[in-house]
């Protein structure tokens, strides 16, 4: 070999392997040589990440810790309470039948009693709305609304309407016969579930 084409060699050699193999490593970008798969630049910001989300750890195993002994000092009577007054789904016949015992146990017979599934309700909550009515006296009423409240079902009350007996529209005779203290009252309650 020539002393000439060994000093072009030499000259070279350097600046192909700057173009060829360190600015490919450099920059990211792939050469005849090297084809890296990430730039030195975007390794140390990957890596910056990396830790980072390493020193997280500790504080998301603290909060873990956190929720796990909140979750164990529930009292089993309060997660009975919470399901019963958020249960996992509804069975429309039972909770239709929930609401005439009810008022079977308090004296009072009902009508119109009717359970509808509420479309438009929130997305994780689902909820029916339970109508009825019936007649009685202020105090009957009352007794009868506590035994709903009494429940831990019923707690949402959406509309109560009161109206006195409309005598005007009856017979003198039927007058007689009708309690001039009673009331319709007409009630709709809604009742969430989990969806």
């Amino acid at each position: 070999m020539s002393p000439k084409l060994l000093n072009v060699l030499l000259v070279l050699a350097p600046v192909m392997l700057y173009n060829f193999v360190y600015l490919p490593l450099t920059t990211g970008e792939p050469s005849v040589l090297v084809s890296p798969e990430a730039s030195i630049s975007s390794l140390q910001s990957t890596r910056v990440q990396y830790i980072n989300n390493l020193n997280l750890i500790s504080e998301i195993q603290t909060s873990l810790k956190r929720i796990n002994d909140d979750y164990k000092s529930v009292d089993p009577a309060s997660s009975t309470k919470a399901e019963l007054m958020l249960p996992d789904k509804i069975d429309q016949l039972k909770l239709r039948r929930e609401v005439i015992n009810i008022a079977d146990a308090a004296g009072v017979a009902l009508k119109d009693v009717s359970v509808k599934e509420d479309k438009g309700s929130n997305a994780a909550v689902g909820s029916y709305l339970v109508d009825f009515s019936f007649v009685s006296r202020y105090k009957e009423a009352k007794l009868l609304l506590g035994e709903y409240e009494k429940n831990k079902r019923f707690y949402t009350i959406e509309s109560l309407t009161i109206k006195r007996m409309d005598t005007k529209s009856l017979k003198s005779d039927d007058i007689i016969k009708i309690d001039k203290d009673s009331l319709t009252i007409s009630v709709t309650y809604r009742v969430n579930y989990l969806k």
